[in-house]
């Protein structure tokens, strides 16, 4: 069915054209008419008219106005005009206005008729777009919220910093370079209200930014936040705060006053997406506990160092997780746990949800290792259970003690799974490559002359190994070396600087910098814990 409407001061030119129409059309038509131009626009707003025959020359509003405020109301519906005069600057307008044909007085019976045709053809094309694009919205709506939550496990949860961020946000539509992110605490959240609240945020967020919005882990939302670069450091964060200030109220609003949002600062770089997401973290540790608003440089001035160990360590802890190295794990967790409770200042649920997602990432290593080898995961009786598990685990636990026991035990039991996969195939390159560095620990070790040792390529070893064993050669190196540096330090025989020899350090200064930078504490201050 075509809606048409029929516009002209004459009422014999309507009728004429509603004989022809009727005639050739009948039932797939349902004719309105006109008789002035302000008539026509209010019969158009008042219903979906597709087609509109349109005389140029009436009292009070012209046809050509008239077009103009039906086509700025409907730009898809179909304009025909009607003129007894056949200037070229009436057509020519006409034109400009989108108009899709230019009819003359008298009216060809034919001319019309095949006009009427091609104009349904051309409503028909728009309905089919339309559908379309409808349907394509449907698809977008429940895909986006996938490639959102990827997008923000894996630019704050992934160990492969070479991992790119590019394509998300191109098929998200954010061009912005700049962003920030920020941690939403959400008040009482439990199995019946957990789909609302999350509901509730995403509007909220959607009426004030562009922002990714990640899955509701816990009582927490992170987002990721594009924004634009100012003139001025200054005038970029009263931009960024005025933003996060309208976020709050209109959380406020909906959800209650109690919302705590923590927000960090502002980065120009893809690659440090998971600084940005400990800076909202830490934030959030300094939010008021009723509800509120806190920004990174507002919290304490040594938080920020303090950050950067916590993400020094669980990097290391994740490395060493992938190469299966329980011993590492452990010895590194025992920094990492005071660490953390000293950062966070107790705060028992912001500690959880540094803890739950550390799980999580160590929980998705071992879980792609394991399929990766063809070996079941979660089948492997070492391990208490997935993410839903580890969840009703925290849910029920608010001692430090209880906390730290159960993520250790969960960490060495991913740890165990994996030295079992890679036990099951192990590259005789890799093997014979890690005797050589176990052997020269103590020189200078470079990449090529490792390559050299096992005679292949260098980029071909640095490739094969950071395949096998998850992490990078001088990474490997370097963590192998501080490792044998801690043993050390136990044993207390050796001063620094000869301990620092011992495990391929010269440079008594560099190696005290890269122990503190690695564990959060000098070689001096380890040996006296």
């Amino acid at each position: 069915m075509y809606n048409i409407l029929l516009t002209d001061d004459e009422q014999i030119v309507i009728d004429t054209l509603s004989f022809i129409i009727q005639k050739e059309f009948d039932d797939k038509v349902c004719i309105f008419s006109a008789y002035s131009g302000s008539e026509a626009v209010q019969i158009f707003n008042q219903t979906k008219i597709d087609i509109a025959f349109v005389d140029i020359n009436m009292p009070g509003l012209t046809g050509l106005e008239a077009i103009r405020e039906m086509k700025a109301a409907s730009p898809n519906s179909v304009m025909i005009v009607l003129s007894a005069f056949d200037r070229f600057q009436y057509a020519q307008e006409a034109i400009d206005l989108g108009v899709f044909k230019y009819l003359t007085k008298p009216v060809n019976r034919n001319l019309v008729t095949q006009t009427l045709r091609d104009a349904m053809t051309v409503v028909d094309s728009n309905r089919g777009k339309l559908t379309s694009d409808l349907q394509l919205k449907e698809k977008l709506n429940f895909v986006s919220p996938i490639v959102e939550s990827d997008f923000i496990y894996s630019s704050i949860f992934s160990t492969d910093n070479s991992r790119d961020m590019e394509p998300y946000l191109e098929f998200l539509n954010i061009s912005s370079e700049a962003y920030f992110y920020c941690c939403i605490e959400l008040p009482r959240v439990d199995e019946k209200n957990r789909s609302d609240l999350y509901d509730k945020v995403r509007e909220c967020l959607r009426n004030c930014t562009d922002a990714i919005v990640g899955p509701l882990m816990m009582n927490r939302v992170i987002c990721y936040v594009p924004c634009e670069v100012l003139a001025t450091p200054e005038q970029s964060s009263f931009a960024q705060r005025q933003l996060m200030n309208i976020l709050y109220r209109q959380l406020s609003m909906k959800i209650g006053s109690n919302v705590r949002i923590g927000v960090s600062g502002i980065e120009e770089k893809i690659g440090f997406t998971q600084i940005a997401y400990n800076q909202a973290l830490a934030a959030l540790a300094f939010c008021n506990s009723v509800g509120g608003v806190a920004f990174i440089d507002s919290a304490a001035p040594n938080s920020t160092e303090e950050l950067n160990q916590i993400l020094n360590l669980e990097q290391q802890i994740l490395r060493r997780l992938q190469a299966g190295d329980e011993k590492t794990v452990q010895s590194t967790a025992a920094l990492y746990f005071p660490l953390l409770w000293r950062n966070l200042n107790g705060d028992v649920d912001s500690i959880k949800d540094r803890l739950f997602t550390l799980l999580v990432t160590a929980k998705n290593t071992a879980s792609t290792l394991c399929s990766a080898a063809g070996v079941p995961f979660e089948k492997d009786g070492s391990l208490s259970g997935g993410a839903s598990g580890t969840f009703a685990v925290f849910k029920a636990t608010d001692t430090g003690r209880e906390l730290e026991q159960f993520v250790l035990g969960q960490l060495c039991a991913y740890c165990i799974t994996i030295d079992k996969v890679k036990s099951l195939k192990q590259n005789p390159i890799i093997e014979k490559t890690r005797s050589f560095i176990q052997e020269h620990l103590s020189d200078g070790i470079s990449l090529e002359e490792a390559a050299a040792y096992v005679n292949v390529n260098p980029f071909y070893l640095s490739k094969l190994f950071k395949e096998e064993t998850g992490e990078n050669f001088i990474d490997y190196v370097t963590d192998l070396r501080l490792e044998k540096a801690k043993e050390l330090l136990k044993e207390g025989k050796l001063s620094i600087k000869e301990l620092s020899w011992a495990t391929g350090y010269p440079d008594q200064n560099y190696f005290s910098k890269v122990f503190r930078k690695k564990f959060g504490v000098t070689p001096t201050e380890f040996r006296n814990l």
